[in-house]
């Protein structure tokens, strides 16, 4: 959910892609299981030959959002370079230094 929420995740016909890269090989089983549990859809479905952006849903952004706070960690997109999300403790630590 965290790399869907970032943003650069797309369906293209080899399979999906995170900015470009071909992901991991454990992640497409996921990517489809959030499809399948409706926490995500295709930005573009009917859009042929283009890769298809992968975006959460209404309730795929609700349950990212719960679990993000369970976990404590920073959920600003504008924040984020793509990597992982930081831990806000550590994010704040910075701040004030």
């Amino acid at each position: 959910m965290r790399r869907v929420h970032e943003g650069g995740v797309a369906l293209h016909a080899s399979g999906y892609v995170h900015w470009g890269l071909k992901v991991p090989c454990y992640l497409p089983e996921v990517f489809d299981r959030l499809a399948d549990a409706e926490l995500t859809e295709l930005l573009d479905p009917d859009h042929s030959g283009e890769p298809r952006r992968v975006v959460p849903t209404s309730r795929g952004r609700s349950r990212y959002q719960e679990l993000s706070a369970k976990h404590d960690v920073c959920l600003d997109p504008e924040q984020s370079s793509g990597a992982c999300s930081v831990p806000r403790k550590t994010t704040q630590r910075r701040a004030e230094t």
